[in-house]
């Protein structure tokens, strides 16, 4: 803003870099949704009576926005002979770093309010590759401290259980490639399991993580398919987030919900923020869908997705059947380059 010593009608014009501002014609220069390309050199000319002054320049510098996905988790029943709870992240443009990944079982808080997985047992595949194994070791030192420095919670060891497991872990350098981790059971005990992904990468690490995704067993009430998230950064992030049954069928998986009804809340659980039912063969959804690699789903189809612009924090997904029925479904998260 320029303020003059008069009370003279006066003139104003500003300039960026030099270049006239189309339109800025007042004493203050207001810039919302400031972007990249609006950095420069600012200066103010005003003309009083004939005489032009000019400013002083004013450097307006824009950081980009850097806004990545960061963190992921997932819950859903797992039960000894039947499918895993599969969990995939598509990493990409960034060099390789350390990630933590855990599948908590016992260790999970009581509130949680459903039998826990006793053992569950955590599998790391590099496409076709198993790249590593635990069973039961998230209580290790390594495993604690760097679970400490990424805000995990702490797995609850009260009661004490002889000889129990209390959730598994792994710490794998994960660079660009598609990664998948399961959860099985390690015993003949059956409940609910939480996945977790967290990138350690610091607050000016350039983004990782492009997509994740969940498939798991889904029924009404405590089991319903749960995932969450945080976006971190300076600006708001672009999400395609889908909710997938019948779409499953094309790849071999069977005893699929039918008819998907996605919802997503923003930090806490008071309202949905939105939500879907069969949105995921739109045209405009698979436009995106095709620019984020999503697999296609046809139109008519009764999968559900939503295209959301969210600000940095935390967001849970539910997935379940409209029809409160259970079987198996997907959770996917594809953040979108605009």
């Amino acid at each position: 803003q320029v303020a003059i010593g008069t009370t003279q009608p006066a003139v104003y014009r500003w300039t960026r870099d030099g270049a006239t501002l189309a339109g800025a014609t007042a004493a203050m220069l207001r810039l919302p949704a400031v972007r990249v390309d609006q950095a420069g050199v600012y200066r103010a000319i005003v003309t009083i009576a004939g005489q032009t002054f000019t400013s002083e320049p004013a450097t307006l510098t824009v950081a980009p926005n850097r806004s990545r996905l960061i963190n992921f988790s997932a819950r859903s029943r797992v039960e000894p002979g039947g499918p895993p709870q599969i969990a995939g992240a598509v990493c990409a443009g960034a060099p390789p770093r350390t990630i933590l990944l855990r599948a908590v079982g016992r260790g999970l808080p009581a509130a949680v309010g459903s039998a826990t997985l006793p053992s569950p047992v955590l599998t790391l595949y590099d496409g076709s590759n198993a790249i590593g194994e635990d069973r039961g070791g998230a209580l290790n030192l390594d495993a604690t401290a760097l679970a400490r420095s990424v805000g995990a919670f702490p797995l609850t060891t009260s009661p004490a259980v002889p000889g129990a497991t209390y959730g598994s872990a792994l710490m794998p350098v994960l660079g660009e490639g598609a990664f998948t981790a399961m959860t099985s059971s390690g015993d003949s005990g059956a409940g609910v399991s939480l996945f977790e992904f967290y990138d350690t990468g610091g607050e000016f690490a350039p983004p990782l993580v492009r997509n994740f995704s969940i498939r798991g067993q889904t029924a009404p009430g405590a089991a319903v398919l749960t995932a969450g998230f945080v976006i971190a950064g300076n600006g708001p992030l672009r999400l395609l987030v889908r909710g997938l049954g019948p779409a499953l069928g094309a790849f071999g998986v069977g005893a699929t919900i039918a008819d998907p009804r996605l919802t997503v809340y923003a930090g806490g659980w008071s309202s949905p923020l939105a939500s879907d039912e069969g949105g995921a063969g739109e045209a405009a959804i698979a436009a995106v869908a095709r620019r984020a690699g999503a697999i296609p789903i046809t139109g008519g189809s009764r999968d559900a997705a939503l295209v959301l612009t969210l600000e940095p924090g935390t967001c849970t997904v539910q997935l379940s059947s409209a029809a409160g029925a259970s079987g198996t479904a997907m959770i996917e998260i594809y953040a979108i380059d605009d």
